[in-house]
């Protein structure tokens, strides 16, 4: 989330446009494993457990310190930070983390990120053609999600039902172009379209094609409920990481340099030519936690967000360009 809101370069992150942050010492701050024990233990927290353990990194203090200060939302968090820069001085790794809470908790609040999300958990995860046409005209017409998310979520809905959503697809740019959307932020979704569309795609994204699967997903989705729905979706790479622990990878999609070499690897990298995510980064952490007598190593050209996915898309194609 952090990489998605503000964008994470070199372990830095760029704060200084942030409002309310005035401490040159939280203008640009670094998240990094090695050096941030807090951040090496939740980094792929969910946000809701996140803002518990950022109030707990501040209780520690305050109980450390003897101050008696009422902290329970994380406006206080942000408010206590604020009105104590010996607290800072001292104690700059928590403050930098409430500072990031903070002002994460304000974008979801004005942006409406929480149901936005929500929508794109259910266009990732289920199979309901109708009802995701109904979220979708939904997100259209909230009034604090951004343009940017609007077109989002329509270019996500265009790349799961691409073959049977298409009259919807184009009544949801009309829409679009009322909201002003501009030509050239419209061109995304035809341009993920040809970049990933069904007849692009090697593997099978949505697991559409198979009936039983598309079933199961969707009937546990929907009768026994998901632990989190900001958290359902597992990227391509989950379902590959576990066909190889089975050894049962294909060789039609993954074909062997070797022909003799059958036996099920030990050592796996996994390499991204045109970047991974985060989210990838979290599952092969995940597998290399559940599969000791496995490991996998992820690399990639970048990390993306989507901000510099669809950035990527523009420079490959070439279609962003406005004709004179």
């Amino acid at each position: 989330m952090v990489h998605e809101l503000f964008g994470i370069t070199n372990n830095r992150v760029a704060m200084a446009s942030v409002p309310g942050v005035k401490s040159r010492d939280l203008q640009e701050i670094v998240l990094a494993v090695h050096q941030d024990e807090f951040f090496a233990t939740n980094w792929h927290t969910n946000f809701g457990d996140l803002c518990m353990r950022v109030k707990e990194l501040v209780d520690g203090y305050q109980a450390k310190h003897k101050s008696h200060e009422n902290i329970q939302t994380i406006a206080d968090m942000q408010r206590f930070v604020e009105h104590y820069p010996e607290y800072r001085r001292m104690a700059g790794n928590v403050s930098k983390h409430v500072t990031v809470v903070s002002e994460i908790s304000r974008i979801i609040e004005e942006e409406s990120l929480m149901e936005v999300s929500a929508v794109e958990q259910q266009l990732a995860c289920a199979e309901n053609h109708s009802d995701a046409v109904k979220k979708v005209f939904e997100v259209l017409m909230h009034p604090r999600v951004t343009l940017d998310h609007k077109v989002r979520v329509v270019a996500l809905f265009a790349l799961h039902y691409e073959s049977q959503g298409r009259i919807d697809l184009e009544s949801m740019i009309d829409r679009l172009k009322l909201l002003g959307v501009d030509p050239p932020r419209l061109r995304v979704i035809n341009d993920l379209l040809e970049y990933a569309g069904a007849s692009k795609r090697g593997a099978d994204l949505f697991s559409s094609k198979n009936i039983f699967v598309s079933f199961t997903k969707t009937f546990h989705r929907e009768l026994l409920g998901a632990s989190n729905i900001y958290t359902e979706h597992k990227p391509l790479l989950d379902n590959i990481l576990e066909q190889i622990s089975k050894n049962r990878l294909k060789e039609t999609l993954y074909p062997y340099l070797d022909s003799h070499s059958r036996d099920r690897p030990q050592d796996v990298i996994i390499f991204f030519v045109g970047g991974t995510t985060f989210e990838e980064a979290l599952c092969v952490d995940q597998f290399n936690k559940n599969n000791p007598n496995m490991r996998v190593v992820l690399g990639g050209t970048t990390i993306h967000n989507c901000k510099s996915f669809l950035g990527a898309l523009k420079s490959g194609l070439g279609v962003f360009d406005v004709p004179h």
